[in-house]
């Protein structure tokens, strides 16, 4: 790899740390890097886009854009906007999707999936406007994940493993998680969609997850922050940023194994074309 490109992948780590919790920012990097190799090809949808906050830092120093970002909140597209990271913008819940058949040729799913309880049905709706030659990515918690975090372990270690279970449950439950699956699950799942994986990897290693979540509590007030204020609020001078970029440097670029997160890259089974134009001036754009 260029010396160029690494300082590039290597921006995302600083760049998340001076916006984002530690809890978050890590694996918000990792999850950049890994989805940095991919080819934004128009027409483009982010299902789950939020404030757009993430495509912003992972197309950063690019001229590039996505075509299309849809969420279920207004007050989070209204923030997306100000980015102009997306070319349109619709209020839309995943499980119906606003457009035609075969239409994206680039899908991108952002820790988003994890969240959804109709999950078989939005996989569906994906399949059905993602075209034949188009490239479905997405990004998951794993239910290993729970083997890794800090607090649990801590637990454990001094014989307490009933509060060690309680306290894993009570964190998926605070994150919403409900769909913790494993890789061979996230397979099976999308080939009953209609789609097949070209590629995965695991990510978000042991040490990773660990770290997350021994800093997890602080993350609580700048989470409650942008609920409260719709704006997170991280008081973190940039020589912190800095410093903190260096010690968490070996993790982002030395990703252990197993992980603790997926990365997925699918697309349909059938090869036929059949490309349609995209809306581009959405009705909530």
């Amino acid at each position: 790899m260029s010396s160029d490109k690494q300082v590039h992948l290597n921006s995302y780590l600083k760049e998340f740390l001076s916006i984002a919790p530690i809890a978050h920012a890590l694996p918000r990097a990792l999850e950049a890097k890994l989805i940095s190799r991919v080819e934004i090809r128009s027409p483009s949808l982010d299902i789950g886009c939020g404030d757009g906050t993430f495509v912003k830092v992972l197309l950063q120093n690019s001229k590039r854009s996505f075509d299309v970002g849809i969420d279920i909140s207004e007050q989070e597209l209204f923030f997306a906007r100000k980015k102009r990271v997306y070319r349109s913008h619709w209020v839309a819940n995943a499980t119906e999707l606003p457009f035609e058949d075969d239409i994206f040729r680039t899908i991108l799913c952002n820790s988003v999936l994890e969240h959804i309880n109709e999950l078989d049905h939005v996989l569906s709706e994906i399949s059905r406007v993602l075209t034949h030659d188009g490239e479905f990515v997405f990004t998951v918690p794993l239910r290993s994940c729970s083997d890794f975090f800090f607090y649990s372990n801590l637990l454990s270690r001094i014989g307490l493993r009933k509060f060690a279970d309680l306290y894993s449950g009570m964190k998926h439950k605070l994150w919403r998680h409900v769909n913790l699956l494993t890789p061979d699950e996230w397979c099976h799942k999308l080939e009953r969609a209609g789609m097949t994986v070209s590629a995965q990897e695991t990510f978000n290693g042991e040490a990773a997850v660990s770290i997350c979540d021994l800093f997890g509590p602080l993350a609580w007030f700048p989470l409650l922050m942008k609920r409260w204020f719709h704006k997170t609020v991280i008081f973190r001078p940039r020589l912190i940023t800095s410093l903190l970029s260096q010690i968490l440097m070996k993790y982002y670029q030395h990703d252990g194994k197993p992980g603790g997160a997926l990365f997925v890259i699918a697309h349909k089974k059938s090869k036929a074309l059949n490309l349609l134009k995209i809306p581009i001036e959405g009705q909530n754009g």
